[in-house]
């Protein structure tokens, strides 16, 4: 399968390289490989730092995004009619349109890095805290009425079996809050910033850079893939012992 999506990679890359040469307009709004890579191997530094910056942002305002949705529902376990009231409060202000609160952080934070992060941890927050509360409900009720004959201390329900059992579910909205913290300071850094990949793919066809705009989506996709890929190597430590079991999330046949 790998070998497959290289294979797949190279031959678009190679009939976009042959569509550029042959055509003038293709050329004009998205470049060539070739003309990429020697644009990139000149302007090395402003890209890197540009990369550097929003790397910088989504780093930051990912980690705070689980440092906060851990806390609240650690809270809300201790005190579940806490979750029910702040559930809905989560739920609107994911529906309204991100675009619109990136000028808000700006007029709150300013132009520098503050309301970058500010924007990805918003973004990030509800996927993990609402998987991780898909994990607290699948729990069997056979677990819970174990410890409930036991009279097992909340303190030991909530970190030492909730938690541990919730790992999947917490992983799955970490995943996908990877590429969300990527679009969220991409989308922040549109509104307003004095560096960033998002500036760059925002000034690049105003000032009819083809190449520097494929250069910031390939970085781009690639702090995507490699912040996915660290998910995935804490999961694999982390998540040795569901790997290859999933039986646990079931409830045994009657």
């Amino acid at each position: 399968m790998r070998k497959l999506a290289i294979l797949s990679l190279i031959t678009f890359v190679i009939i976009w390289e042959i569509a550029a040469y042959n055509s003038s307009t293709i050329n004009y709004f998205v470049s060539s490989p070739l003309l990429s890579i020697e644009y990139a191997s000149t302007h090395y530094v402003e890209i890197l730092h540009a990369a550097l910056i929003t790397s910088l942002e989504t780093a930051i305002g990912f980690t705070i995004a689980i440092i906060i949705s851990f806390t609240i529902m650690f809270v809300c376990l201790f005190y579940p009619p806490i979750y029910d009231f702040l559930l809905p409060v989560f739920v609107t202000s994911q529906i309204l349109p991100i675009v619109t609160l990136a000028p808000l952080f700006i007029i709150i934070f300013g132009m520098g890095i503050l309301s970058k992060i500010a924007m990805v941890a918003l973004m990030c927050f509800f996927p993990i805290f609402i998987n991780f509360s898909a994990g607290v409900n699948a729990v069997t009720k056979n677990t819970k009425d174990i410890l409930y004959i036991y009279d097992a201390s909340k303190v030991f329900t909530i970190f030492r079996i909730i938690t541990p059992l919730s790992t999947p579910y917490i992983f799955a909205g970490l995943k996908v809050s990877t590429t969300m913290a990527i679009m969220g300071a991409i989308v922040a850094e549109f509104v307003g910033a004095r560096d960033g990949l998002g500036k760059n793919l925002y000034l690049a066809p105003k000032n009819s850079q083809a190449e520097l705009m494929v250069c910031s989506i390939v970085f781009t996709i690639f702090l995507g893939w490699f912040l996915y890929k660290v998910i995935e190597l804490f999961e694999s430590f982390f998540g040795k012992w569901y790997k290859n079991n999933q039986s646990y999330l079931k409830e045994p046949s009657k």
